[in-house]
Formats: structure tokens, sequence, C-alpha cells
């Protein structure tokens, strides 16, 4: 069904109107990051190791302030482990995730994110891998390897399954790059509650969902990694002439990103 010109010219209006959030200081992230792995390891979801990794970047965090560019990581050679659970048949196996962000919130109608890679890792009882997945932001390439775009083709921010795993023998990777799946950023807290809900749903669904604390630090994470991707889907769905995920492509979205 074709949009009236009356609903569409209303619709065009509201989307000069953007969504504007607060930005997220560092002394915010790093309470939330102390705040999620005080109850992650209280519901038993972590170990004393992963509460030693969170708590490790918490102390980096605090430094950078009232910053609102900071940057922390989690090295997959020490990711932070959850608790065992198992697969279909029984055997058991251990989420891990690891991270690199580094943000940028200094122009408010930016993607805040100058670096975004936090993977998911599941490894069995004797650490072999199973499968892997990550959301990044599309790489930029060399000018020489495209003539019309300075990044990897699909989606600026994307889910992929497989990537390379650090110090891993190449031809162990998964052999198909694609599909890159367009897909919001996510950040470690985020990513830790995708873990927790999936791999976990009764200590979701019963302790995290019920915890007023927990769900205040998702909500400070969703406020920054969710803004201006909303923001971007918002913008492009009056637009007739090319779909959102054309919007949305490194090859548009990330010259505007970067502009």
């Amino acid at each position: 069904m074709k949009m009236s010109a009356k609903n569409k010219s209303s619709f065009q209006s509201s989307q000069n109107m953007p969504l504007t959030l607060p930005p997220v200081t560092a002394s915010d992230m790093a309470s939330n990051l102390e705040k999620a792995a005080t109850i992650l390891l209280a519901s038993r979801l972590l170990d004393n190791e992963g509460y030693s990794i969170l708590a490790q970047q918490v102390a980096i965090m605090k430094r950078h302030k009232s910053s609102v560019s900071w940057t922390y990581s989690v090295d997959p050679d020490r990711p932070i482990s959850f608790a065992e659970t198992v697969d279909k048949n029984g055997s058991p196996v251990f989420p891990t995730i690891s991270c690199d962000i580094v943000v940028d919130q200094t122009k408010p109608d930016k993607l805040p994110f100058k670096t975004l890679d936090v993977a998911l890792l599941v490894v069995g009882q004797n650490k072999q891998k199973i499968c892997r997945w990550h959301v990044d932001l599309a790489n930029r390439l060399p000018s020489s390897q495209s003539a019309s775009t300075t990044f990897q083709d699909g989606p600026l921010t994307h889910l992929q399954y497989g990537g390379h795993i650090r110090h891993g023998n190449r031809h162990n990777d998964h052999p198909l790059k694609v599909p890159r799946w367009l897909f919001p950023p996510l950040d470690l807290i985020l990513l830790c509650e995708v873990v927790a809900s999936n791999f976990f749903p009764n200590v979701w669904e019963d302790t995290l969902q019920q915890n007023p604390t927990w769900n205040e630090v998702v909500s400070t994470s969703q406020r920054l990694c969710y803004a201006a991707f909303i923001n971007k889907l918002h913008s492009t769905l009056a637009v007739s002439n090319r779909s959102i995920l054309q919007h949305m492509c490194a090859s548009i979205w990330g010259q505007e990103a970067h502009a």
C-alpha cells in the first residue's frame, strides 16, 4: 500500500527530529561494568577469573572520568568465560566473550564507535573451538583494492559467523566470509545479556530480568549502541529509491559516519 502524500509529508517531517540522548561517560560505563560483573558473579554465570577481567577494565575506564571518548578491551587470548552449559547432546560447552571497543561521542549525530569488535566463541571441555560469531564494523580497505569505496562490502555494522581467531590456524577459519547480516552495534554488557538469554534462559528470566540494577545497566548500553542505528533506520524509511540495506552499507553509511 502506497503512503498518502499527507502521511508521507508528516513522516518526513518527523525524520527531522532524530532521537537525541545524553552521552555515556567513561565513569558511567565503568560503574555499569562493575555492577554487571557483580550481578553475573552472584548469579553464578561468571567465575572469579571472569569477574577479575571485568574489574581490570573498570579500573581502566575510571581513569577517563567524565570523558565521552574512551576505550576498553578483553583479550581473546584471555576471554571472559561463562559457566558450563550443555549442547543438544548433553556435552559440556562454555560461552566465552572478548571485545575491542573505542568510543567517540564527540559528534552526537554520528555512530559513536571508532572501533567495534565483540565476539562470542563457544568452546568445549578441552577448549576446542566449536563456533564463533562477532559483531563489528566493516573494515576499511586500501584504496588500491577498490575503485569505488574504502570499505569492505556489506553493512557498516554487521553480524558475521566465523571470522579469524587471533593466533589460530587460518586453515581452521570458516570457509565463508559472508553473509554479513545488518545488525545493531553491541557492547560488552549487551553481549553478556545475549549469552545469558540464550545459554542460561532460566537465570535470565528469573534473576536478571527481575533485577532493577541489571535493567538499568542494560538500558545505558542500549542508549550508547542503538541511538545512531535507530536514527539511521528512521531516516531511510520514507526513501523509496534505495532500500534500508543499501543505505546502511559501508560504502554509503561508512562515508557519512567518518565525514
